[in-house]
């Protein structure tokens, strides 16, 4: 959570104070998804915050949480660009593979789809973010081509020499 509000808040230009009370609230909450929208979940963060924070903002917060996938306001692309860039990258590949093991999934197939998939960028993005994921996607790529390289063997000294064998 702190690598995307650390991204976001790289990314996001403050306007209003208002505009910024809403992004910052948005970055603490979005790991919430859907819990903040339903009945009575608005009331009970409002009570366990205590002063400061109204309901009214919680429902801005959770709309805009709702809106994520096709982000609205310049805080909301803030965070939606923070998570994808956030799993653009070589941390998101380490993700990727701890996971790919509860789904049967061995860390060979995972860079080797790695490098056969194409990363598709939403149209909302702005080209800093683009950037960032493009150089990300980059990093991925070449740990999963060095990854598998290693896997192959491909990586021992005179790998290529048949006179460097025993």
């Amino acid at each position: 959570m702190q690598r995307i509000e650390s991204i976001a808040r790289a990314l996001y230009r403050p306007g209003t104070a208002e505009e910024e009370h809403h992004f910052t609230l948005l970055v603490l909450f979005f790991r919430l998804d859907k819990w903040l929208g339903k009945m009575g979940s608005i009331s009970r963060a409002a009570l366990s915050i205590g002063g400061g924070v109204t309901e009214g903002e919680l429902r801005r917060v959770a709309e805009s949480i709702g809106n994520l996938d096709e982000p609205q306001t310049r805080s909301e692309r803030a965070v939606a660009s923070a998570r994808i860039i956030d799993q653009a990258g070589v941390a998101g590949l380490a993700s990727r593979l701890a996971l790919a093991r509860r789904e049967g999934l061995s860390p060979r197939e995972v860079a080797a789809e790695e490098l056969s998939s194409d990363v598709a960028l939403p149209a909302w993005l702005t080209e800093d973010a683009r950037r960032w994921i493009e150089a990300r996607a980059i990093a991925r790529r070449q740990v999963c081509s060095l990854l598998l390289a290693e896997l192959a063997l491909e990586d021992r000294p005179g790998a290529d020499d048949p006179d460097s064998r025993l």
